[in-house]
């Protein structure tokens, strides 16, 4: 991946943070995949719109939506040709 498509996915994402907090839900959690316990904890924490991944069904009892990386592509194109349609 390129530096400058890394800067420009920047601009429409947020990168959520994992701290303490985070880890123990996790934890509370009980999901048999941890690693997506924290990644939905995190997500939780800043309020996600969507958690993209290529493994969707870890997160089966998630109340944050789930798209694969070219489904979430396809949510950005869609949001600028609205708001290009809008102006």
């Amino acid at each position: 991946m390129s530096m400058e498509l890394l800067k420009n996915l920047l601009k429409t994402v947020s990168i959520a943070s994992v701290t303490e907090e985070e880890i123990y839900r996790a934890i509370a959690l009980n999901w048999s995949d941890f690693e997506d316990a924290v990644q939905y904890s995190a997500g939780e924490k800043i309020q996600a719109d969507y958690i993209i991944t290529r493994d969707s069904k870890g997160y089966i009892d998630s109340a944050i939506t789930t798209v694969t990386p070219a489904d979430f592509l396809s949510i950005i194109e869609q949001n600028e040709q609205d708001t290009q349609n809008e102006l």
